[in-house]
C-alpha cells in the first residue's frame, strides 16, 4: 500500500497504474484535497488507472477509458494534457495487438 510522509511535500500529480481499486473512495480517503480521475477494469483480473491531481490545480476535462486516463487541467492560457496509459504485458489477454489497435496507437505517439 502506499503511503506518503505527512512531513515532506506531497506531490501535484501522481499517476498510478495496476491499482486493482474497486472504488474511487480508497484514493479519496488516501489523497485529501486532491482531484481524482479513475478508471477501473470491469472484468479480469488486476487493471486499474488513477490520475490524482492536487486541489490547486483546476481540471478543466477527462477522459476515461480501460487503459488510460486523460486529463486537461490549468488555465485557459496554459492548458496541459496528461495521458496516463497502462500498458499490459505481453502475457495478457489484454496484451497489445494488431487487431485491437491498441499497439498501433502507442506506436504512433
Amino acid at each position: 500500500m502506499l503511503q506518503l510522509d505527512a512531513q515532506v511535500d506531497q506531490p501535484a500529480i501522481i499517476c498510478l497504474q495496476e491499482t486493482f481499486a474497486v472504488h474511487s473512495d480508497t484514493f479519496t480517503r488516501l489523497f485529501p484535497n486532491s482531484s481524482i480521475v479513475i478508471s477501473d477494469r470491469e472484468s479480469g483480473r488486476g487493471g486499474g488507472i488513477a490520475t490524482i491531481v492536487a486541489e490547486s490545480i483546476p481540471i478543466v476535462d477527462s477522459i476515461i477509458h480501460e487503459f488510460f486516463v486523460g486529463v486537461v487541467m490549468g488555465e485557459k492560457q496554459t492548458l496541459t494534457i496528461l495521458l496516463n496509459v497502462y500498458i499490459p504485458p505481453q502475457t495478457s489477454k489484454y496484451a497489445p495487438t494488431e487487431s485491437n489497435g491498441y499497439k498501433v496507437i502507442l506506436e504512433n505517439a
